[in-house]
């Protein structure tokens, strides 16, 4: 989904329970420390562990597929109702979905077998189907439906566990796309949330369940966010992205399409489910890196641009370009943040935060979240050091090479993890 910010938050992608509680520690501290020290330790404790013992968000809503399109063409054969085939074709396309953001590729090819079984016989491991629209054509041809498919995280990690598939919990973080248009050789900044190309990315976002939001195009943009910084991946960029977007992440987006040549153009046979090729589309997308940098990826393809195609369930050139980029960064993002099955374990992590208790509510909130941790508990706060229980699934380095990645200082020793506030 893209969308344009009409008002703008401020701060660290944290929830709003995170940042009252960061605020009440800002507020207090000074005065109960002075006085109050036994009290203002117990309220420390006391909302640090109510804090860290919500749920983690990330695990239910990615299993959790919202507004799967539908169309089932009338009239059916005996016996077949319309909702009953919408809803089989609907948990179906949800699964698609929910494949392409929880399971790499590759893994996907080398059990192919299995992913096919169960694609079979969804049944047993959906946990709720709920129609939230329908509506039938002014023709009657056909019947739109809008359905939301929940998945069974225990059914289904119990069957990726049994087979050993990697898995992915983690969203994408909040987009911030930025557009350009090729001028000569050059790319240039351009703001309009109505162009062809953010329309694109906009229809491809909702299938990878990307939230993608456009800049305002206000003054403040126009100085802050420079091409030639997208270009680079520059941390003060995602920084200042962060705070007025709320977006951790940043694209820089930029397309060109041009009409083929008689040669080239092909006329498809729509009847038979093509579409006539006129013109040609490149498009690029750099996304910046967790560990710094940027990684450019790049897409091609043949068709119909955008609003001269008469057929709207067939994609235009733009977002068939979109769609092959964004699922580029998707398939990236899995690979990435995959869990590797095996027991769950506890890691201690020592974090030695120095009286500096906004920052720890920060670094509770980042842990909690990482992939492979399905539990976080304080075990013991002091006004210097404080040490935090996990329930870990994958291998202790690899916890500590991502804290290391996100800009912790980490360490091991005595099978701990020692994390200290610089």
């Amino acid at each position: 989904m893209v969308r344009t910010l009409i008002s703008v938050s401020t701060g660290n992608c944290v929830t709003p329970k995170y940042i009252l509680v960061v605020e009440l520690f800002n507020r207090v501290m000074i005065f109960m420390k002075s006085r109050f020290m036994p009290l203002w330790f117990t309220l420390v404790v006391t909302v640090l562990s109510a804090v860290i013992s919500a749920p983690v968000l990330a695990q239910t809503s990615a299993y959790l597929l919202e507004g799967v399109p539908v169309v089932v063409p009338l009239p059916l054969d005996d016996g077949l109702r319309p909702r009953q085939v919408a809803i089989v074709e609907a948990e179906k396309k949800a699964w698609s979905r929910f494949m392409s953001r929880a399971v790499a590729r590759s893994e996907q090819r080398e059990k192919a077998n299995l992913f096919n079984m169960l694609q079979k016989d969804l049944g047993p491991l959906v946990k709720r189907t709920i129609v939230q629209s329908e509506r039938r054509k002014v023709d009657g041809s056909a019947i739109n439906y809008v359905v939301d498919v929940e998945f069974s995280r225990k059914d289904v990690l119990h069957v990726f566990r049994k087979e050993h598939v990697s898995y992915n919990e983690t969203p994408y973080p909040q987009v911030l796309m930025v557009t350009a248009r090729k001028k000569g050789n050059e790319w240039q900044r351009y703001f309009d949330p109505m162009d062809s190309m953010v329309m694109a990315f906009q229809k491809a976002a909702a299938p990878l369940g990307l939230n993608v939001v456009v800049p305002l195009g206000d003054v403040d943009d126009m100085v802050n966010l420079p091409w030639s910084q997208i270009e680079q991946g520059s941390p003060g960029l995602q920084k200042w992205a962060d705070s007025r977007y709320g977006a951790g992440q940043v694209w820089g987006v930029g397309m060109t399409v041009s009409p083929l040549s008689s040669k080239e153009s092909k006329v498809g046979k729509v009847a038979e489910g093509q579409l006539p090729s006129t013109h040609k589309a490149y498009g690029m997308l750099l996304a910046f890196d967790q560990d710094g940098g940027v990684t450019s990826h790049k897409a091609s393809a043949e068709g119909l641009p955008l609003g001269q195609h008469l057929l709207q369930d067939y994609p235009s050139v733009q977002e068939i370009v979109a769609a092959k980029l964004m699922q580029r960064v998707v398939d990236q993002w899995v690979q990435d943040n995959s869990v590797v099955p095996g027991d769950a374990h506890g890691v201690e992590i020592v974090v030695r935060h120095n009286t500096d208790l906004k920052r720890l509510a920060v670094f509770m909130h980042l842990v909690q979240r990482l992939p492979g941790i399905t539990d976080l508990l304080p075990a013991q706060l002091s006004a210097q050091q404080s040490v935090l229980r996990a329930t870990y699934q994958g291998a202790d380095q690899r916890l500590m090479d991502t804290l290391i990645r996100k800009g912790w200082a980490t360490q091991s020793a005595d099978g701990k993890l020692i994390v200290q506030f610089q």
